[in-house]
């Protein structure tokens, strides 16, 4: 008889344990080897994916050959160190980079606006312009650029350039001069005459930044149909890189030449011309045309009647709404 209810006792007993609860704590800790295998498969594939897409300085610099820049060329640069995506080197790796694209005898040059937002903003504050230490406005690597102590800066309240080189002096002395920021003695125009490329470097295209355009609108503005520079001429003080306090005047773009600008399509009608070239650097993006091409391209545009820089006019006479009523329920 006791024997009978130990075996019960022993069953009853073995079948509380197999209908128990297997806690989640000891599921969890089954599951783990999984899980460090997916994220390992995952994170593998990261490793890949960066090696595929890794960009070195010379990796950057044999792009720039590869794709036409030679030895002695000048390069106009505009930048986002940002959209640089897998640049294995500092923004100075890039910077020496380009300088070695176009060693020996080439020169590098890059903007070096003293504003954000708009023109005509900065100069209503009356600044004062530093070329010594006023910071570039234009992207990390400009200012690294300007930083250098063997590039030289161009005099001028609101867009000055900076530039490394055989040609860097020249294309800098005369900005001083100007009435406006891109006429006939900036470094521009003399960017113009020397047929520069002109460089986009981690900008995708809706960013691209052609500043030759604001130079070539100076020289279309009669077909432009929109006043280009505020009438205002502002009487700025600027400190020249020798510590003398100046006065030299600065103009402003007008607003409405700012609101009806589309160089995205632009840029666009470039590449369909073929002047304005895509290229891929890893996954970086990288923009390059001769300066006198764009120009060339823009003034055909508008011989032709096409719109390049902005919109067709936009009416803006108000216009009496007729208001409906709503027809009545049934």
């Amino acid at each position: 008889m006791s024997e009978n209810i130990t075996i019960r006792a022993t069953t009853v007993a073995v079948h509380r344990v197999k209908q128990a609860p297997i806690p989640m704590a000891f599921i969890s800790r089954l599951r783990q080897p999984r899980r460090l295998v997916r994220a390992a498969g995952a994170t593998s594939k990261a490793i890949l994916r960066r090696l595929r897409y890794t960009v070195s300085p010379s990796d950057l610099t044999a792009a720039f050959r590869r794709h036409g820049i030679r030895n002695g060329d000048t390069i106009m640069v505009h930048s986002a160190f940002a959209g640089m995506c897998h640049f294995k080197g500092s923004p100075a790796d890039a910077i020496d980079a380009m300088i070695e694209a176009v060693e020996p005898g080439g020169t590098v040059v890059m903007p070096a606006f003293s504003f954000d937002g708009t023109s005509l903003d900065y100069l209503r504050t009356r600044p004062t312009f530093n070329v010594r230490t006023a910071p570039a406005r234009t992207g990390l690597l400009c200012e690294v650029f300007r930083r250098r102590s063997d590039t030289v800066r161009s005099l001028h309240p609101t867009h000055s350039v900076v530039a490394w080189g055989s040609r860097a002096a020249e294309i800098t002395a005369d900005h001083a001069r100007s009435h406006t920021p891109f006429d006939k003695h900036s470094p521009w125009h003399r960017m113009y005459e020397l047929d520069t490329w002109d460089v986009n470097l981690g900008l995708p295209l809706e960013r691209v930044a052609v500043t030759h355009c604001h130079y070539f609108e100076e020289q279309l503005e009669s077909q432009l149909g929109v006043p280009l520079y505020w009438p205002q001429v502002f009487d700025c003080e600027v400190i020249d890189a020798e510590g003398n306090r100046r006065r030299m005047p600065g103009r402003a773009h007008h607003p409405d030449s700012r609101a009806v600008r589309n160089y995205p399509r632009l840029y666009q009608r470039y590449m369909d011309a073929g002047v304005l070239h895509h290229h891929r650097v890893g996954a970086i993006d990288l923009y390059m045309g001769r300066v006198r091409s764009l120009f060339e391209t823009t003034a055909e545009l508008f011989a032709q009647g096409i719109p390049a820089f902005h919109e067709p006019a936009v009416d803006r006479t108000p216009r009496t709404e007729t208001t409906v009523a709503p027809a009545p329920r049934r």
